[in-house]
Protein backbone atom coordinates (compact mmCIF):
# COMPACT_ATOMS: atom_id res chain seq x y z
CA UNK A 1 0.00 0.00 0.00
CA UNK A 2 2.36 2.55 -1.27
CA UNK A 3 -0.33 4.90 -2.16
CA UNK A 4 -0.78 4.68 1.86
CA UNK A 5 2.43 4.02 3.73
CA UNK A 6 4.36 6.96 1.66
CA UNK A 7 1.97 9.95 3.92
CA UNK A 8 1.40 7.93 6.82
CA UNK A 9 3.44 10.82 8.79
CA UNK A 10 1.72 13.49 7.09
CA UNK A 11 -1.90 12.16 7.93
CA UNK A 12 -0.74 11.64 11.63
CA UNK A 13 -0.05 15.55 11.69
CA UNK A 14 -3.19 16.62 9.12
CA UNK A 15 -5.27 14.67 11.96
CA UNK A 16 -3.34 16.41 14.75
CA UNK A 17 -4.28 19.50 13.33
CA UNK A 18 -7.89 18.84 12.49
CA UNK A 19 -8.21 17.49 16.42
CA UNK A 20 -6.58 20.77 17.55
CA UNK A 21 -9.21 22.59 15.90
CA UNK A 22 -11.91 20.44 16.89
CA UNK A 23 -10.58 21.11 20.65
CA UNK A 24 -12.13 24.87 20.36
CA UNK A 25 -15.73 23.86 18.92
CA UNK A 26 -18.59 25.12 22.16
CA UNK A 27 -19.12 21.68 24.60
CA UNK A 28 -20.20 19.47 24.03
CA UNK A 29 -19.31 19.51 20.56
CA UNK A 30 -15.27 19.69 21.15
CA UNK A 31 -15.85 16.02 22.86
CA UNK A 32 -18.59 14.74 20.23
CA UNK A 33 -15.93 16.06 17.51
CA UNK A 34 -13.30 14.33 18.47
CA UNK A 35 -15.01 11.39 19.02
CA UNK A 36 -16.38 11.70 15.03
CA UNK A 37 -12.66 12.25 13.87
CA UNK A 38 -11.75 8.99 15.64
CA UNK A 39 -13.95 7.17 13.50
CA UNK A 40 -12.43 8.44 10.66
CA UNK A 41 -8.79 8.25 11.93
CA UNK A 42 -6.71 6.61 9.43
CA UNK A 43 -4.15 5.28 11.89
CA UNK A 44 -6.99 4.54 14.29
CA UNK A 45 -7.56 0.38 14.49
CA UNK A 46 -11.10 -0.48 13.50
CA UNK A 47 -11.74 3.25 11.72
CA UNK A 48 -13.80 3.30 9.01
CA UNK A 49 -10.80 4.11 6.03
CA UNK A 50 -12.10 7.38 3.52
CA UNK A 51 -8.47 7.40 2.06
CA UNK A 52 -9.41 9.35 -0.78
CA UNK A 53 -10.81 12.30 0.96
CA UNK A 54 -7.44 13.34 2.56
CA UNK A 55 -4.81 11.78 0.35
CA UNK A 56 -6.09 13.42 -2.68
CA UNK A 57 -4.07 16.06 -2.79
CA UNK A 58 -0.75 14.17 -1.76
CA UNK A 59 -1.26 12.04 -4.16
CA UNK A 60 -1.41 14.89 -6.90
CA UNK A 61 2.24 15.95 -5.39
CA UNK A 62 3.64 13.94 -8.24
CA UNK A 63 1.73 15.82 -11.56
CA UNK A 64 1.95 19.35 -9.47
CA UNK A 65 4.53 22.01 -7.88
CA UNK A 66 2.33 21.58 -4.72
CA UNK A 67 4.11 23.07 -1.62
CA UNK A 68 4.05 20.49 0.80
CA UNK A 69 2.12 23.17 2.87
CA UNK A 70 -0.59 23.50 0.67
CA UNK A 71 -0.55 19.90 0.61
CA UNK A 72 -1.69 19.79 3.72
CA UNK A 73 -3.86 22.71 3.87
CA UNK A 74 -5.84 20.84 1.06
CA UNK A 75 -5.99 17.55 3.07
CA UNK A 76 -6.87 19.32 6.28
CA UNK A 77 -9.90 21.02 4.82
CA UNK A 78 -10.71 17.53 3.28
CA UNK A 79 -11.21 16.01 6.77
CA UNK A 80 -13.29 18.56 7.30
CA UNK A 81 -15.49 18.59 4.05
CA UNK A 82 -15.58 14.57 5.20
CA UNK A 83 -16.81 14.68 8.60
CA UNK A 84 -19.36 17.36 7.17
CA UNK A 85 -21.01 15.41 4.58
CA UNK A 86 -20.37 11.81 6.26
CA UNK A 87 -23.15 13.12 9.34
CA UNK A 88 -25.41 14.94 6.64
CA UNK A 89 -25.68 11.24 5.20
CA UNK A 90 -26.11 9.51 8.58
CA UNK A 91 -29.33 11.85 9.32
CA UNK A 92 -30.58 11.12 5.98
CA UNK A 93 -30.07 7.59 6.87
CA UNK A 94 -31.14 7.83 10.53
CA UNK A 95 -34.75 6.51 11.20
CA UNK A 96 -34.51 8.08 14.65
CA UNK A 97 -36.65 11.54 15.00
CA UNK A 98 -35.77 14.97 13.90
CA UNK A 99 -35.44 15.62 17.44
CA UNK A 100 -32.53 13.31 18.20
CA UNK A 101 -30.43 15.32 15.58
CA UNK A 102 -29.41 18.64 17.17
CA UNK A 103 -26.09 17.44 18.22
CA UNK A 104 -25.29 16.00 15.37
CA UNK A 105 -26.41 19.09 12.31
CA UNK A 106 -24.46 21.30 14.75
CA UNK A 107 -21.55 19.28 14.51
CA UNK A 108 -21.74 19.23 11.10
CA UNK A 109 -22.38 23.32 10.67
CA UNK A 110 -18.97 23.47 12.85
CA UNK A 111 -17.55 21.33 10.63
CA UNK A 112 -18.38 23.41 7.88
CA UNK A 113 -17.12 26.49 8.97
CA UNK A 114 -14.23 24.73 9.58
CA UNK A 115 -13.29 23.83 6.01
CA UNK A 116 -14.84 27.03 4.71
CA UNK A 117 -12.22 29.45 6.86
CA UNK A 118 -9.23 27.03 5.07
CA UNK A 119 -10.92 27.57 1.68
CA UNK A 120 -10.96 31.09 1.79
CA UNK A 121 -7.35 31.59 3.24
CA UNK A 122 -6.48 29.74 0.13
CA UNK A 123 -8.85 31.32 -2.49
CA UNK A 124 -9.63 35.16 -2.43
CA UNK A 125 -13.79 35.73 -3.00
CA UNK A 126 -13.79 35.80 -6.74
CA UNK A 127 -11.80 32.81 -7.27
CA UNK A 128 -12.80 29.86 -9.69
CA UNK A 129 -12.90 27.79 -7.10
CA UNK A 130 -15.94 28.95 -5.82
CA UNK A 131 -17.69 28.04 -8.41
CA UNK A 132 -16.64 24.78 -8.63
CA UNK A 133 -17.17 24.19 -4.28
CA UNK A 134 -20.94 25.11 -5.49
CA UNK A 135 -21.27 22.86 -8.28
CA UNK A 136 -20.06 20.01 -6.01
CA UNK A 137 -22.28 20.45 -3.54
CA UNK A 138 -25.43 20.85 -5.64
CA UNK A 139 -24.05 17.68 -7.17
CA UNK A 140 -24.06 16.00 -3.91
CA UNK A 141 -27.61 16.92 -3.21
CA UNK A 142 -28.71 16.26 -6.67
CA UNK A 143 -27.65 12.67 -6.43
CA UNK A 144 -28.37 12.10 -2.86
CA UNK A 145 -31.67 12.37 -3.73
CA UNK A 146 -32.05 11.03 -6.74
CA UNK A 147 -30.06 7.86 -7.35
CA UNK A 148 -32.89 5.62 -6.44
CA UNK A 149 -35.15 6.98 -8.60
CA UNK A 150 -32.73 7.19 -11.98
CA UNK A 151 -31.28 4.31 -11.31
CA UNK A 152 -27.76 6.01 -12.19
CA UNK A 153 -25.27 2.79 -12.39
CA UNK A 154 -27.12 1.71 -15.13
CA UNK A 155 -28.06 4.62 -16.99
CA UNK A 156 -25.23 7.22 -16.15
CA UNK A 157 -22.80 5.17 -14.07
CA UNK A 158 -20.19 8.13 -13.75
CA UNK A 159 -23.18 10.33 -12.13
CA UNK A 160 -22.24 7.70 -8.91
CA UNK A 161 -19.65 9.48 -8.27
CA UNK A 162 -21.36 13.36 -7.89
CA UNK A 163 -22.86 11.60 -4.09
CA UNK A 164 -18.74 12.47 -3.38
CA UNK A 165 -18.41 15.19 -5.39
CA UNK A 166 -17.15 17.51 -2.27
CA UNK A 167 -14.11 15.19 -2.53
CA UNK A 168 -12.98 17.33 -5.80
CA UNK A 169 -12.21 20.47 -3.55
CA UNK A 170 -9.18 19.36 -3.11
CA UNK A 171 -8.00 18.20 -6.61
CA UNK A 172 -9.43 21.36 -8.10
CA UNK A 173 -8.04 23.59 -5.31
CA UNK A 174 -4.07 21.98 -6.37
CA UNK A 175 -4.90 22.57 -10.11
CA UNK A 176 -6.17 26.70 -8.67
CA UNK A 177 -3.03 26.88 -6.54
CA UNK A 178 -0.71 25.67 -9.22
CA UNK A 179 -2.09 27.96 -11.85
CA UNK A 180 -3.47 24.78 -14.11
CA UNK A 181 -6.79 25.22 -14.49
CA UNK A 182 -7.44 23.84 -18.11
CA UNK A 183 -6.36 20.35 -16.06
CA UNK A 184 -9.42 20.66 -14.12
CA UNK A 185 -11.93 18.35 -16.30
CA UNK A 186 -9.23 16.08 -17.11
CA UNK A 187 -8.16 15.32 -13.51
CA UNK A 188 -12.08 15.71 -12.51
CA UNK A 189 -12.92 12.62 -14.75
CA UNK A 190 -10.04 10.92 -13.33
CA UNK A 191 -11.43 11.12 -9.61
CA UNK A 192 -14.98 10.44 -10.92
CA UNK A 193 -13.63 7.04 -12.03
CA UNK A 194 -12.09 6.45 -9.06
CA UNK A 195 -14.69 6.70 -6.92
CA UNK A 196 -17.42 4.90 -8.90
CA UNK A 197 -14.78 2.14 -8.93
CA UNK A 198 -14.91 2.55 -4.76
CA UNK A 199 -18.97 3.49 -4.40
CA UNK A 200 -18.77 -0.17 -6.68
CA UNK A 201 -16.46 -2.12 -4.03
CA UNK A 202 -19.15 -0.81 -0.77
CA UNK A 203 -22.06 -1.93 -2.97
CA UNK A 204 -20.59 -5.85 -3.34
CA UNK A 205 -19.53 -5.39 0.48
CA UNK A 206 -23.09 -4.25 1.27
CA UNK A 207 -25.01 -5.71 -1.13
CA UNK A 208 -27.48 -8.03 1.55
CA UNK A 209 -27.89 -5.10 3.68
CA UNK A 210 -28.93 -2.45 1.32
CA UNK A 211 -31.54 -4.86 -0.53
CA UNK A 212 -32.59 -5.22 3.43
CA UNK A 213 -33.21 -1.54 3.91
CA UNK A 214 -34.16 -0.60 0.30
CA UNK A 215 -30.96 1.17 -0.14
CA UNK A 216 -30.20 1.55 -3.55
CA UNK A 217 -26.61 -0.40 -4.85
CA UNK A 218 -25.43 -0.33 -8.23
CA UNK A 219 -24.81 -4.18 -7.89
CA UNK A 220 -28.51 -5.14 -7.10
CA UNK A 221 -29.69 -2.64 -10.11
CA UNK A 222 -27.23 -4.74 -12.63
CA UNK A 223 -28.58 -8.36 -11.12
CA UNK A 224 -31.96 -6.74 -11.66
CA UNK A 225 -31.17 -5.82 -15.08
CA UNK A 226 -29.67 -8.89 -16.06
CA UNK A 227 -32.75 -10.62 -14.87
CA UNK A 228 -34.95 -8.44 -17.19
CA UNK A 229 -36.58 -6.69 -14.06
CA UNK A 230 -37.45 -3.44 -13.50
CA UNK A 231 -35.36 -1.30 -11.10
CA UNK A 232 -38.38 -1.12 -8.87
CA UNK A 233 -39.29 -5.06 -8.76
CA UNK A 234 -38.24 -6.63 -5.75
CA UNK A 235 -35.68 -9.06 -5.44
CA UNK A 236 -34.91 -11.83 -3.10
CA UNK A 237 -30.91 -12.77 -1.52
CA UNK A 238 -31.53 -16.17 -3.21
CA UNK A 239 -31.71 -14.70 -6.59
CA UNK A 240 -28.95 -12.19 -6.10
CA UNK A 241 -26.71 -15.36 -5.60
CA UNK A 242 -28.21 -16.95 -8.43
CA UNK A 243 -27.19 -14.52 -10.75
CA UNK A 244 -23.27 -13.77 -9.27
CA UNK A 245 -22.39 -17.59 -8.78
CA UNK A 246 -24.35 -18.85 -11.85
CA UNK A 247 -25.46 -15.58 -13.84
CA UNK A 248 -21.63 -14.56 -14.28
CA UNK A 249 -22.84 -11.05 -12.93
CA UNK A 250 -19.54 -10.48 -10.86
CA UNK A 251 -17.78 -10.63 -13.99
CA UNK A 252 -19.42 -8.31 -15.41
CA UNK A 253 -19.59 -6.12 -12.92
CA UNK A 254 -15.51 -6.64 -12.12
CA UNK A 255 -15.18 -5.53 -15.95
CA UNK A 256 -16.97 -2.24 -15.23
CA UNK A 257 -13.53 -1.56 -12.90
CA UNK A 258 -11.05 -3.08 -15.60
CA UNK A 259 -13.00 -0.86 -18.00
CA UNK A 260 -12.39 2.42 -15.34
CA UNK A 261 -9.07 1.55 -14.86
CA UNK A 262 -8.07 1.44 -18.58
CA UNK A 263 -9.32 5.10 -19.04
CA UNK A 264 -8.06 6.14 -16.41
CA UNK A 265 -4.01 5.48 -17.62
CA UNK A 266 -5.38 6.86 -21.47
CA UNK A 267 -5.38 10.76 -19.68
CA UNK A 268 -1.71 10.41 -18.98
CA UNK A 269 -1.95 12.40 -15.48
CA UNK A 270 1.31 11.37 -13.23
CA UNK A 271 -0.56 9.86 -10.50
CA UNK A 272 0.86 6.96 -9.59
CA UNK A 273 -0.92 7.09 -6.38
CA UNK A 274 -3.80 7.61 -7.36
CA UNK A 275 -3.49 4.86 -9.94
CA UNK A 276 -2.16 2.52 -7.42
CA UNK A 277 -5.33 3.12 -5.37
CA UNK A 278 -7.58 2.57 -8.29
CA UNK A 279 -5.64 -0.50 -9.29
CA UNK A 280 -6.15 -2.44 -5.64
CA UNK A 281 -10.29 -1.55 -5.50
CA UNK A 282 -9.88 -3.08 -9.39
CA UNK A 283 -8.44 -6.59 -8.50
CA UNK A 284 -10.43 -6.34 -5.16
CA UNK A 285 -13.23 -6.53 -7.29
CA UNK A 286 -11.73 -9.16 -9.87
CA UNK A 287 -10.30 -11.29 -6.96
CA UNK A 288 -14.27 -11.55 -6.09
CA UNK A 289 -15.27 -12.54 -9.14
CA UNK A 290 -12.33 -15.41 -9.24
CA UNK A 291 -13.17 -16.84 -5.88
CA UNK A 292 -16.98 -17.22 -7.35
CA UNK A 293 -15.48 -18.69 -10.66
CA UNK A 294 -13.60 -21.22 -8.18
CA UNK A 295 -16.44 -22.19 -5.97
CA UNK A 296 -18.69 -23.10 -9.20
CA UNK A 297 -15.95 -25.10 -10.83
CA UNK A 298 -15.52 -26.99 -7.44
CA UNK A 299 -19.40 -27.09 -6.55
CA UNK A 300 -19.39 -28.51 -10.24
CA UNK A 301 -16.92 -31.34 -9.96
CA UNK A 302 -19.05 -32.62 -6.91
CA UNK A 303 -19.42 -32.23 -3.25
CA UNK A 304 -15.90 -33.67 -2.14
CA UNK A 305 -14.11 -31.51 -4.29
CA UNK A 306 -16.12 -28.35 -2.80
CA UNK A 307 -15.27 -29.84 1.07
CA UNK A 308 -11.47 -29.71 -0.46
CA UNK A 309 -11.62 -26.34 -2.00
CA UNK A 310 -13.46 -24.47 1.00
CA UNK A 311 -11.26 -26.20 3.90
CA UNK A 312 -7.85 -25.75 1.99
Amino acid sequence: MQWFDDYREELVQVFEEARRQIAQFPEPLDELGQRYLDAFHPLIEGSSKNYVCYLLPYWLEDALPLRREQTRDLALANVFVMLHYFIQDDVMDSSSSPGGWSSQLALSQLFQLQYLGLYRAMFPHDSLFWQHHDTYAIDWASTVCNECNENYFLTDPMRVAKKAAPVKLASTGALLLTERPQLIYPVSEMVDLLLVTLQMNDDWADWEEDLASGSYNGLIALVKSLRGLRSEDMITPSEVRSSLFVGGAMTRYSARAIAAHQRMRSLDMECPGLLAFHQSLTDSLSEAGSRIDAEKKSLELGALNHWFYKNS
